[in-house]
């Protein structure tokens, strides 16, 4: 993913529309407008490792990094600059931590940039030539997780910032707690924690599940004793006992202003602990709910005591009503000599119990937090750490784009994800088109006005398939992703001689998203039997040995690319390479097997494959990735979704 432009000049709110139709190059900067959002100090807690040796058993370096950063805006170009007084760790060096400053006569400039919708970028303050990426939610106020995106090393990190001013501990709590003990992949530890506080330095006994590489890598239950906690001004200092080795001692820890999140650690290891407030009440599937910004750290020990570390940041759009989509760009360092880096889309179910713990389809236990905060942690062999921050409350008057309401027509992933050339893409916001009116049928190209109403992108105007004054469908162009040089989309409406706000969000070069039955975020694939042309249902199944029709946006150019908003009459398949597994199982290629535009249509592309045998039955998981192979070999871009398979 490009992140040009860190301290780029802030969008200019003269300029209508935003960008323009000769490729302005300030809009392949990343987007500084929300850069108000960050203003004061902040604690913050890095961990980071540098690379894994050829058997995926031992890393090459650890560091952790902890104390403050100042933010500060200037007024005149809207540029963000940071200052940071901390403590390094640095696992090749014996003297144990150093102080760590910046700005340096080396890095005279520390800087980060916020976006209208809370996409954030800070020149990491370990290795100030690199950048780490991820968002700004709401909790906090306004606390952030960021983690390394693509890179050119092997390196992997989270850091997670909360405005200082928090003063003391009272009520239920819960901390995630994720442990590079020595240094050492062979000695990887994970605490969840439960605990009281009574806000008077007592934690009670609080309740312990673990789990650790050298210490039975299974998981146990118990508890801790001798535990209390101090305050010296916002600096806190949390005494865990020692009566178990997964975690003890001292940590020191600040808690947010607003008292919902608590971020701390050892100052001898290459940990991080992370906690929030209990929700309260009677939580309930409509306790998680909506868009939450997430951030995660993650070792996988489980095939054959290799280890797998993952970083990952973005976002979670959550129903209510027990489905989710997630959002992950990931980076994996692995026993690879090139990192493994991709945008993945994945969903899941979830039932939220009384107590607000709940384990979703996705490997991981959670826990709703206060302020609109949940944290995670792994389970089996898979440690991790994982925080989500529920997304600023976005607002605006007269004709109002969401900055978190563009997303993939077909799955609704949500706002991190990026967008890829020829996708329909779905807007949300207020008073976007006086009436509802869709682009006539059969109709191409698209129009490019509907109703007095046009989106630019990048500042030209994009072909239309439907508009309303919430709603808007629109097809990207097919001039700007990563591998034509171009790494971020500015959307902007134009209502009948009123524009919007813009919102900047990434692009790339294919963002796959495949079409559902039930029409939400979620649900049965819209699969079609290539032999009738029926729908895969439950009551009409696919079988091993059926062709099927697969059906999304986003796959990305294709060979002989039709101009913006046309179609093409015959088979136009793509230039990436590209798979499909069904249930877990790798659809050989076969001479019928297609992927491409979809003749008769625009946006729509159209995948035929064969159902492998060893499936399974039921509703089993149905997978694409496109690896577009420039400019990393690796990189890949994946949606997952389900499709019924019977005997």
């Amino acid at each position: 993913m490009v992140l040009a432009g860190l301290t780029a000049a802030a969008l200019s709110a003269l300029t209508n529309p935003v960008c323009s139709d000769s490729n302005d190059p300030t809009c392949n900067q990343f987007d500084t407008s929300g850069n108000s959002m960050l203003a004061g100090t902040y604690y913050v807690r890095e961990i980071q490792i540098a690379g894994i040796d050829s058997l995926g058993t031992s890393l090459n370096n650890a560091y952790t990094l902890w104390g403050t950063m100042t933010f500060s805006v200037d007024s005149t170009t809207g540029n963000g600059t940071y200052t940071l007084t901390a403590q390094k760790l640095d696992s090749s060096v014996t003297t144990g931590a150093a102080a760590v400053t910046c700005p340096t006569s080396a890095v005279p400039t520390c800087g980060f940039a916020v976006g209208s919708n809370g996409l954030m970028v800070l020149q990491d303050p370990l290795f100030p030539s690199s950048v780490l990426l991820g968002a700004v939610g709401a909790a906090g106020p306004h606390a952030f997780v960021l983690t390394r995106p693509s890179s050119s090393s092997n390196n992997t990190a989270i850091l997670v910032g909360i405005p200082v001013g928090g003063t003391s501990l009272s009520g239920d709590y819960y901390a995630s707690y994720f442990n590079l003990h020595g240094a050492s992949l062979g000695t990887v530890r994970q605490a969840w924690l439960s605990f009281t506080a009574d806000g008077n330095g007592g934690m009670g006994t609080p309740s312990l599940r673990a789990i650790g590489n050298d210490l039975g890598n299974t998981t146990q239950t118990g508890q801790l004793t001798g535990t209390s906690y101090s305050f010296s001004g916002n600096a806190g200092t949390m005494n865990l006992g020692s009566s178990s080795p997964f975690i003890g001692g001292t940590q020191a820890f600040y808690i947010s202003s607003d008292g919902s999140i608590i971020v701390g650690g050892s100052t001898t290891d290459f940990d991080i602990l992370l906690g929030i407030k209990a929700l309260g009440g009677t939580a309930s599937n409509g306790s998680f709910q909506g868009v939450y910004v997430i951030g995660g750290f993650e070792n996988d020990s489980s095939v054959g005591g290799r280890n797998t570390v993952k970083t990952f940041s973005g976002s979670t759009s959550a129903t209510g009503t027990g489905t989710s989509i997630t959002h992950q760009e990931a980076l994996l360092s692995s026993n690879t000599s090139v990192p493994y880096f991709k945008d993945y889309t994945s969903q899941a179910t979830y039932a939220v119990p009384d107590s607000g713990v709940f384990t979703p389809t996705d490997n991981h236990q959670y826990a709703l937090g206060a302020n609109g905060t949940f944290l995670g942690t792994g389970a089996f062999e898979l440690e991790s750490v994982v925080l989500g921050l529920k997304t600023p409350a976005y607002s605006g008057s007269g004709v109002w784009l969401n900055p978190i309401g563009v997303v993939n027509a077909a799955n609704s992933a949500p706002f991190t994800n990026p967008v890829a050339p020829n996708e329909i893409v779905t807007l949300y916001g207020d008073n976007l088109a006086p009436d509802t009116v869709p682009a006539p049928a059969g109709v191409f190209p698209l129009p490019k006005i509907l109703d007095g109403v046009r989106v630019y992108v990048n500042g030209a105007p994009a072909p239309l398939l439907y508009v309303s004054s919430a709603v808007i469908e629109v097809l990207t162009p097919s001039s700007w992703y990563p591998n034509n040089g171009w790494g971020y989309l500015t959307f902007q409406v134009f209502n009948n001689g009123t524009y919007s706000n813009a919102v900047r969000v990434f692009a790339q070069n294919a963002a796959p998203g495949i079409f559902n039955l039930t029409g939400s975020a979620v649900g049965p694939a819209a699969v079609r039997h290539a032999l009738d042309n029926t729908l895969v249902t439950a009551d009409n199944p696919a079988h091993p040995g059926d062709i099927v029709s697969i059906y999304g946006t986003g796959l990305g150019i294709v060979g002989d690319q039709p101009d913006d908003g046309d179609t093409v009459s015959d088979a136009d398949p793509l230039v990436a390479a590209w798979s499909v597994s069904i249930g877990g199982v790798q659809c050989t290629p076969q001479p019928s097997n297609y992927a491409g535009l979809a003749p008769g249509y625009s946006g729509l592309y159209q995948i035929n494959v064969t159902v492998p045998s060893g499936t399974g039955f039921g509703d089993v998981p149905i997978r694409v990735s496109v690896r577009p192979g420039v400019p990393n070999p690796s990189e890949a871009q994946t949606v997952e979704t389900t499709i019924n398979v019977q005997p």
